[in-house]
């Protein structure tokens, strides 16, 4: 998940409790977010986090065609649905929990 995604989850409300303060192990993908997480700034959830946090209107995630990345989606009611889009599945479920909890004014 990128840092930009991380904070807007943070800016939106997304539960910053309980940080995982070390990864597994530490390589050149994960280094960004072990950073991120040492220092506090934002959390970083995992899929199953996301997921959960989507609650019972969740309904779909996919990978699309080559370079188009994975879309996840929520059924709302029978005729409404929210959508998520992004490069990896965290990105995608992150931008489908902010799309439900876009709190317009």
């Amino acid at each position: 998940m990128t840092y930009e995604t991380a904070k807007k989850l943070k800016d939106a409300g997304y539960s910053q409790e309980d940080p995982r303060m070390t990864p597994v192990s530490l390589t050149n993908e994960n280094v960004h977010e072990f950073i991120m997480k040492a220092k506090g700034d934002c959390y970083i959830p995992n899929l199953s986090e996301l997921i959960e946090a989507c609650g019972d209107v969740f309904y779909d995630l996919q990978q699309k065609p080559i370079k188009e990345g994975w879309e996840a989606t929520a059924f709302l009611s029978f005729a409404t649905h929210a959508e998520g889009k992004g490069d990896t599945p965290e990105e995608a479920v992150a931008n489908l929990w902010l799309a439900l909890n876009d709190k317009k004014e």
